[in-house]
């Protein structure tokens, strides 16, 4: 089985014994500008998969840097923001948060 069908397995197990009752937040526009950096996003998954382990779910980050950094093509999470910055994601443009 692939790390990321693993991956969507262990989630719906997690959230079917440990459903999620926090409100959601409207992030509006700033959702994309603000939180969708690759650092960012990274340690969000992070944060994911350490409240997964500590449900039985050992899952190796090692496979999925490794997919993150395939895809993307790059070699370091550096280099993703990196990327970011010459994409203009991370530009002096971006508007300023509310």
């Amino acid at each position: 089985m692939s790390a990321v069908a693993l991956l969507w397995r262990a989630l719906a197990a997690y959230l079917f014994v440990r459903p999620f009752t926090a409100p959601l937040v409207d992030h509006g526009e700033r959702l994309h500008d603000y939180y969708f950096l690759p650092t960012c996003l990274w340690s969000d998954f992070e944060i994911v998969l350490r409240d997964l382990r500590k449900v039985g779910f050992d899952l190796p980050v090692e496979i999925y840097r490794a997919n993150v950094m395939t895809k993307m093509e790059a070699s370091s999470l550096s280099e993703l923001v990196r990327m970011a910055l010459t994409a203009g994601v991370l530009g002096a443009g971006s508007p300023k948060p509310r």
